[in-house]
């Protein structure tokens, strides 16, 4: 299936510039928010740590590590589950159309994977990491080295 084009993704594209339509740049120069532009930087482009020969997101809540190991889960389960991001349920006040919202979410999951493989490369350019969409009722995005 072939990806979907900025204007099927944000319709109203398609109504500036007189019908003529305008390009997602321009758009969310027009009329985006610089704070809201700085939470995305957050999900799009987030804090990395290594902690004890892991790689999270942001801080490591230690609690919830020592759980996992305990729980006999292999390293890669732990940074799998640690470094999820579930998308299922973001931006729960957007009142867009459920299918389209779907869409919408998939696309911006999909983008984030090649973000974050980038800057997982980036900074850590000697370790292999797998950075993936998880599928089903806990959809988003996550990774773990590989």
């Amino acid at each position: 299936m072939e990806p979907a084009s900025a204007d099927q993704l944000v319709p109203e594209l398609t109504q500036w510039n007189l019908g003529k339509g305008i390009s997602l740049a321009d758009w969310i120069y027009i009329v985006g928010r610089a704070d809201h532009a700085l939470g995305f930087q957050a999900l799009l482009w987030p804090r990395l740590v290594e902690f004890e020969g892991y790689v999270f997101r942001e801080e490591v809540d230690a609690d919830r590590l020592r759980g996992w190991e305990a729980s006999g889960a292999t390293r890669s389960q732990i940074e799998t589950a640690m470094n999820a991001l579930f998308l299922d349920a973001a931006f729960p006040n957007d009142d867009t159309d459920g299918p389209l919202k779907e869409q919408q979410i998939v696309s911006m999951a999909t983008i984030m994977c090649d973000i974050l493989w980038v800057k997982l490369s980036a900074e850590f350019p000697t370790r292999a990491f797998s950075v993936f969409l998880m599928e089903g009722e806990d959809f988003g995005v996550s990774f773990c080295q590989s």
